[in-house]
């Protein structure tokens, strides 16, 4: 709001005129209030401990006259731009005006001045001062609103990067998806294809032998096939946000049994030792189809690659209010490099085959990181090269710390 209040300031030696100009400006200006100075110091004083609007000074006054006294006013920053109009009682010279307009006076009046003649020129002035108030304070609220301007501005631009890189990660993504899709989804229908052509054409010279391999290898292909499948439909899914987390309280180890029963023939088959330590009556709060899915695929992972005769366990330790799940292995391990990439699907990397070239997209583990992430939780990997890898994560074990 503007300030519609004024201060201004008379100096002069004689204590008789700033008395007349004091009764006639305030009698005749209302919402003004004029300060006294009767010398240069005293001035200097009022100017440094209030906010002056004008200043009438006098010319001719002891030890700082007018224009020494309009220099100060000048030189200092917070009243350098205070209108200043002399006065003095003997007729000025051209000289003198002119001195007194170059360091910045506004006005020039003689003490003979006629009372009416007074009260126009400070009402003339008083409404300059009280338009560059108005002024300064539209300016003020423009500097306000561009400054709110540039910062939204700055947060769109800050926004914008931030969605350029998403979209950088989404794409990159979706190359990598059309690649799963294109290279490890068509490989191994190709692969069937001509196997179920195979079969088709020369089942009547196959021996029983030869037909039940064959059988075996396109049982195999299809549950590799329908594995990818599913882990590809899994992973759109929850892209879209279709996945939503159902945590419930559950047995840790009757879910985890459930899981490793049927991958018991994996590990049978490159003679791996599959061992399980969780206490029997250990809850945890989870969704508990997710936390099957990430456990499968920790678990047919470190099968995969672990060396015949190596060791995969599973274990499930309370601290507190906190479970730890841990899934280690005695296998071939991984680099720092090869640790960083595992749940970053736009990372690019090509998945490893198994110590039995098994086969692999790494589009499990990327599930399972999404999985454990809408559980508030994260994964942590320690892996060495030649020395094995261990996967963990920690799930709440009651009900209170809910998602």
């Amino acid at each position: 709001m503007i300030k519609n209040t004024y201060n201004i300031l008379a100096v002069d030696d004689s204590t008789t005129f700033t008395a007349i100009i004091k009764e006639i400006i305030t009698q005749n200006i209302p919402n003004t209030m004029v300060r006294i100075a009767n010398s240069g110091m005293e001035a200097i004083r009022i100017l440094g401990n209030n906010d002056i609007d004008l200043v009438i000074l006098d010319v001719f006054m002891p030890v700082f006259d007018g224009i020494e006294m309009a220099k100060i006013i000048r030189s200092n920053h917070r009243t350098k731009r205070i209108p200043i109009i002399f006065m003095t009682g003997a007729d000025p010279s051209n000289e003198l005006k002119e001195s007194a307009l170059e360091i910045g006076g506004i006005d020039y009046i003689s003490k003979s001045f006629k009372e009416d003649e007074l009260i126009k020129l400070m009402n003339l002035y008083l409404r300059f001062i009280h338009w560059e108030r108005e002024i300064n304070e539209r300016l003020e609220d423009k500097i306000v609103e561009l400054n709110h301007e540039i910062q939204r501005r700055e947060q769109i631009e800050r926004e914008l990067k931030e969605l350029s890189v998403k979209l950088h990660e989404a794409n990159k993504a979706k190359d990598k998806f059309f690649s799963i899709i294109a290279h490890d989804l068509k490989n191994p229908l190709s692969s069937f294809k001509n196997m179920a052509g195979i079969l088709f054409n020369e089942f009547q010279e196959m021996s029983d032998k030869e037909l039940s391999e064959f059988l075996s290898a396109m049982k195999d292909s299809a549950n590799g096939l329908y594995s990818l499948l599913e882990n590809l439909l899994m992973w759109a899914r929850t892209q879209t946000g279709a996945i939503v987390i159902k945590p419930e309280l559950f047995n840790l180890k009757e879910i985890i049994y459930e899981v490793l029963n049927p991958i018991n023939n994996l590990a049978n088959d490159k003679k791996i030792n599959l061992q399980m330590t969780i206490d029997d009556n250990l809850n945890v709060y989870a969704d508990s189809n997710m936390i099957s899915t990430v456990i499968r695929n920790f678990v047919t992972n470190a099968i995969k690659f672990t060396n015949f005769g190596g060791e995969v366990t599973v274990t499930a330790l309370q601290t507190g209010d906190e479970v730890m799940v841990t899934v280690s292995d005695t296998g071939v391990g991984m680099n720092s490099d090869e640790v960083d990439k595992l749940f970053n699907i736009a990372a690019g990397q090509q998945s490893k085959l198994g110590t039995n070239r098994e086969p692999g997209t790494g589009l499990g583990l990327v599930i399972c990181n999404e999985f454990i992430l809408k559980h508030k939780s994260r994964i942590n990997v320690k892996s060495q090269e030649g020395v094995g890898t261990k996967f963990s994560f920690v799930l709440p074990a009651n009900v209170t710390n809910i998602y």
